[in-house]
Order: structure tokens, then C-alpha cells, then sequence
């Protein structure tokens, strides 16, 4: 016969819609996350876009010290907040997306009034010439690939807003 094992201890709490052991959301089934927009705040306003999440929030709290960041996981939620008051004065787009790649809603607020002047810089895992230049055509001002350096990204945001 062996020995009594010790009793187990109770599983820890998880909070709803999260995996156990992280603070990162759950993707949820058939969802979209609603797109978040900051509402009113100090310094411009940024617009980003990647339906990775933890891109997504590396991102917006990297820029929020200095930026009004909004943030979209899709091409629909990203030409809505582009489309909105106030506009975004900077556009930071992945290409990889579920639905609407990011070629195409560069393309899309391209072809509207107030999209014409909005500065877009794609981040992508994508680094073939040819998807650099296809990034260029759909009215890209930069084109940095995944990964990136956060140092070079700030700066090249802050050149930009500059101009």
C-alpha cells in the first residue's frame, strides 16, 4: 500500500476571457474585439493596426506617451477609424491580415479625401522587394519589416509628424 498523497491545491482563479497564466485576452470565437480609440488626448493622433495582439500592445504602449493611439485588429475596423473624427495623423499598418490585407486598406484610404494626406508606414513580416514595392504603390511613406527595431520605428514616427 502506498502512502496518502498530499491533497491538491485549488486550481488559481483565471479571469474571464484570458488563458491561464497570461493577462493577454483570449481571441474569441466568431468576435471581434471592438477597435479601440482613445477619445481626446494630447499629441497626435496614431493609428495602429495588427491583428496581433501582442504587437498591438507593444505598440500602443510604446506611443501613447507621446501620441493619441487608436488601435484596430482589421482592415474594416482600421478604414473606420481612419474614416472618424479625428483623423488619425499617422497610419501604422501591418500587411498580414485576416480578410483585408493591408495593401488594400492603404489603397482604400488612399482613394478618400482625407486619406490622401494621412502618412501610412507598413510593419510586416513581409521583406520580399517586390511586397516593398507593392507597399510603396499602395501609398506607403515607409516600409519596415518584422522585426523591428522599437528605437528605429519611434524615430522614423517622429520624423514623419515633424514634416
Amino acid at each position: 500500500m502506498s502512502p496518502p498523497q498530499p491533497p491538491k491545491p485549488p486550481p488559481r482563479p483565471v479571469r474571464p476571457g484570458t488563458a491561464p497564466g497570461s493577462k493577454l485576452p483570449l481571441p474569441s470565437a466568431g468576435k471581434k474585439p471592438p477597435a479601440r480609440d482613445p477619445g481626446p488626448a494630447a499629441g497626435p493622433r496614431v493609428l495602429v493596426v495588427d491583428d496581433d495582439p501582442e504587437i498591438l500592445t507593444l505598440l500602443q504602449r510604446s506611443l501613447e506617451q507621446k501620441y493619441a493611439v487608436a488601435t484596430a485588429r482589421d482592415g474594416a475596423m482600421a478604414l473606420q477609424l481612419a474614416a472618424s473624427e479625428p483623423y488619425p495623423e499617422l497610419i501604422l499598418l501591418d500587411v498580414m491580415m485576416p480578410g483585408m490585407d493591408g495593401f488594400e486598406v492603404a489603397r482604400k484610404i488612399r482613394s478618400t479625401p482625407n486619406g490622401k494626406r494621412i502618412p501610412i508606414i507598413f510593419l510586416t513580416a513581409r521583406d520580399a522587394p517586390m511586397d516593398t514595392i507593392r507597399g510603396i504603390q499602395a501609398g506607403a511613406r515607409s516600409y519596415l519589416t518584422k522585426p523591428f527595431k522599437l528605437e528605429d520605428l519611434m524615430a522614423k514616427i517622429r520624423s514623419i509628424l515633424a514634416r
